[in-house]
């Protein structure tokens, strides 16, 4: 909701952005864990903390990782 007010991460040349997708109408200490997000530039990515735990394919066939930090 953030990036409806101000630029991404990307286009303020961010290395690193994280952040909370907590869902609307819902306090914070009530039905959590909520899941969360971290990205990078692509020369930063084997830096990053975590291991991966996960593979799946999106419905359009690209690849994605899930992580534990």
């Amino acid at each position: 909701m953030a990036l409806c007010l101000i630029k991404s991460p990307g286009d303020m040349n961010a290395d690193i952005a994280f952040g909370n997708s907590q869902r609307f109408g819902v306090p914070l200490g009530y039905g959590g864990p909520h899941a969360a997000f971290m990205s990078c530039k692509d020369v930063l990515k084997r830096k990053m903390p975590g291991r991966i735990i996960g593979v799946t394919k999106s419905s359009d066939g690209d690849v994605c990782y899930r992580m534990a930090i």
